[in-house]
Parts: C-alpha cells; structure tokens; sequence
C-alpha cells in the first residue's frame, strides 16, 4: 500500500501506519500481512498536520486444497525427477543443520536438499516436481539457500503447455535459507511444475531447497 502526500514539495512526507485489529492484519511501512479472518482498517497519518487516510481490508480463509507431493524433502527425491546432469541426487538430501564452518540451514522439518552435500559446485543439472494444477489462493512460498545467480542457478515455477517460468529466485550467496514469497494467484487452474536449475559452475555454484509449499487442486 502507497501513502500519497500533497503537496509535492511538502517539506516533511513521513506517514505513520496503524491497524485497527492487529489481529487480523498488521501493517508496516505500507505492507499489509495477513494474521487472522476478519476485517481491519488500515490508517496512514501524516507526522506534520496529523492529516489522515484510511482503508478496509478484509482476512477471508485460505480455500481447500492440496500441496505439492514430497514439498519438503522429507522422502527423499521422491516425487522429483532429474532431467540432466549429476548437480542433483539422492545424496544430496541431507539432515545437516551446519555446513561444517558455519550454520544453522534454519531448514524446515528434518531433510533439506543442500546442492554441495555430495559434490561441488562445478557440477551441473535440473530437477523437476510432478505436475500439478495451481490451487487454493496461489500463494507459494519456499526456502532458497546457496549461490546468487538470477540467470543459472534458480528456482522456478514453470507453466507446463509451454515451458514458460512463471517466477523464478536465487540464493544470496549464503548457505542458511530464505523464504521466497511468490504470488501466483493469476494462474490458478494452470498446470505447472516446479523446476530447480544449477547452469553455474563458478564459486557459490550450488543451490539449495526445502518446504517448498504449493496450494494444488487435489486429485
């Protein structure tokens, strides 16, 4: 959310946000976060002149659905199928919660898929989930750890009639794991796959993947 103050060349335009129900949404600087079902007014107020703006918004519950098979890596690569290279195995599903010199993953749940466990990072190769229809609310969210490389080391949801990546994200050249927040919402009822690619074979040219959650339409 955007507060605007006018005038333009208004020497102080610092807004302060406030919720009427926290417990519904929270805002800071302008982004709203869903907490709870229910209705919450959003209020920006102007530090100078206490000039103020509002708006509702409204918490509806999640809808149904499935999720993707085997999201967190818990069985393995159960459910994934390596389409090229040896960047991706078995072996690199691990329970490590430190890389040797440093740490925590901050992982989800026990295994993670670490892309250096079993190898280095000169290796390449792709992975793909099963097939799915895009469910629910569209709302994906994953964690996303290794090296930074938008175009050869990456995660994404790819549209399965043709190919295209939807979304895509990288690590930050850091082996601990960030949560990626993906709004897909447009292509609900689309088939679609999840698909992890490693072209990279410099320093940092590994990528690693856990809880990857996925509303799909069950079977």
């Amino acid at each position: 959310m955007l507060a605007t103050v006018t005038p333009a060349n208004a020497t102080n335009k610092d807004v302060i946000w406030t919720s009427s129900n926290p417990a519904v949404a929270t805002v800071v600087n302008g982004n709203i976060s869903a907490k709870s079902v229910g209705t919450a007014t959003i209020t920006a107020k102007t530090r100078i002149g206490g000039f103020t703006a509002t708006t509702a918004v409204t918490v509806t519950a999640e809808p149904a659905h499935g999720e993707l098979a085997n999201h967190d890596f818990e069985d393995g690569l159960n459910g994934w199928t390596i389409l090229s290279g040896d960047a991706f195995t078995a072996q690199d599903v691990t329970t490590a919660n430190d890389w040797g010199w440093g740490g925590p993953f901050n992982q989800n749940g026990a295994k993670h898929l670490w892309g250096a466990q079993s190898g280095n990072d000169s290796q390449t190769g792709a992975m793909r989930s099963e097939q799915f229809v895009l469910g629910g609310n569209g709302q994906i969210n994953l964690l996303v750890g290794g090296g930074n490389n938008y175009y050869d080391l990456y995660v994404a949801l790819v549209r399965a009639s043709d190919g295209k990546e939807l979304f895509k994200a990288t690590g930050l050249d850091q082996e601990s794991y960030t949560r990626i927040y993906w709004d897909a919402s447009d292509y609900i009822g689309t088939e679609c796959y999840i698909k992890i690619v490693d072209n990279a074979t410099g320093s940092w040219g590994h990528i690693n993947i856990d809880d990857v959650n996925v509303p799909t339409v069950a079977p």
